[in-house]
């Protein structure tokens, strides 16, 4: 029971620890023992609850980048007395730092025999360089029980078999262990999609909600279930024949879903969260994009996979087209209307919202701006019974297209048509 590169014995909790669960996660992992003296002897823990709790305020606020997802503090017993282990999973952010120190080279640290040492400046610059060292989804998962009934049910839906075979070449497993990948394709996977149906734009009261756990793909069923139960139906003459067609495009709610799940990052103890509008639906997913793409970008189809892996099991089950596809599709669907779908992002989420496509023809905007000069937003809200979310997406999408142009800046700003629809 000696000290190795991957074990490290404490006789009780001490600042010191938080250096080690650094630099485990900078290199191959490892484990930390409470309870154990510098003599190898099990002297036990006389509060391990406490100690365990110090331990998870530690992980989660002590370390950065984030290291909650990818450790794992458990009590547990030898010969009657109490230990604490904590097991530290190579981190995919490297390099983890103290949080006191920040991103410098004295806050790096990494494991070296029984040591875990400050790296040298020469290192530090070398794994800013290679930060990309392994995605999420490719790690070991702590669950290591796992079913995949939902998922086999999604293979043989499209004629396919899953297989220890092919699990293994899916990266679902490596060896005699499930990935993070295989864990979010599981039955028993338990980050959420949260999804709500609400009265108005202003959220004060709720129509219906739920919350969604287990396989990723069942997830996204569910959810894609309930917005059609919300997504209504109306009648338009084309030409002469009366058409049914959906307030929101089932293809434009499908793809904005699937990128959710294929572009979110698993890391982060986070949901999905869709709501449902009158007039609007938002999907959020956890994690902001990987590279500073502009919105003009993402409309072309320039991406970058943070989930390939899940990406590719999404493609073979004919559940997304081609990568990079997903949000020129989207936008697509908005051809000839005055709305379009906005994207919002941040460093922790990426919101899509998608306006209602039918009940915004280009008729009715056109007969508002026939041999109109300047008007107000507050104007075509009121003459057209929209609300304001409504209003603003349509000036927004008309100032793209070039149909109307911005007058004067503020409170005092006003629109006119710069050509005719």
């Amino acid at each position: 029971m000696l000290e190795d590169g991957s074990t490290e014995y404490k006789e009780e909790y001490t600042e010191k620890l938080i250096k080690s669960l650094v630099a485990f996660s900078n290199t191959t992992g490892g484990k930390i023992i409470l309870g154990i003296n510098d003599k190898m002897q099990t002297v036990g823990l006389s509060d391990s609850d406490d100690t365990a709790k110090k331990c998870v305020a530690a992980v989660a606020d002590k370390v950065r980048p984030d290291i909650t997802m990818t450790t794992k503090v458990t009590v547990d017993e030898n010969g009657g007395k109490p230990l604490v282990i904590i097991d530290v999973h190579e981190g995919d952010k490297k390099p983890y730092y103290l949080r006191e120190k920040g991103l410098r080279a004295e806050g790096v640290y990494v494991r070296e025999g029984t040591s875990s040492i400050p790296v040298t400046e020469e290192r530090f610059q070398q794994m800013l360089m290679n930060a990309k060292s392994q995605a999420f989804e490719n790690q070991i998962s702590f669950v290591q029980n796992l079913t995949f009934d939902y998922l086999r049910s999604k293979f043989e839906a499209q004629l396919l078999t899953l297989t220890d075979d092919n699990m293994e070449s899916l990266h679902i497993r490596k060896g005699n262990e499930y990935t993070q990948l295989g864990y979010i394709l599981s039955d028993q996977y338990d980050q959420s999609l949260k999804i709500a149906a609400f009265v108005d734009e202003y959220r004060s009261e709720f129509i219906d909600r739920n919350e969604f756990t287990g396989c990723i793909l069942k997830q996204m069923d569910e959810a894609l279930a309930f917005i059609s139960r919300y997504n209504r139906t109306s009648s338009v003459i084309k030409g002469t024949y009366r058409e049914d067609v959906k307030e929101f495009s089932e293809v434009s709610i499908r793809e904005a879903i699937a990128n959710a799940i294929v572009h979110r990052d698993y890391s982060l103890d986070d949901s999905i969260l869709v709501s449902v509008y009158p007039k609007m639906i938002t999907i959020t997913s956890p994690g902001g994009m990987r590279r500073p793409y502009t919105i003009e970008e993402l409309t072309r189809g320039v991406s970058s996979l943070r989930n390939r892996n899940l990406a590719a099991i999404l493609y073979r089950l004919k559940l997304i087209e081609a990568y990079g596809t997903g949000i020129p599709r989207i936008f697509g669907s908005y051809d000839g209307l005055p709305v379009k779908p906005t994207i919002e992002t941040g460093g922790s989420s990426f919101t899509i919202t998608l306006p209602a496509e039918n009940g915004n023809e280009k008729s009715d905007i056109a007969t508002f701006l026939e041999g109109r000069g300047e008007f107000t937003r507050s104007e075509m809200e009121h003459e057209l019974g929209l609300s304001k979310s409504e209003t603003v997406s349509i000036l927004n999408g008309l100032i793209r297209d070039g149909t109307i142009v911005r007058v004067g800046q503020g409170r005092s700003v006003k629109y006119r048509p710069n050509r005719p629809l």
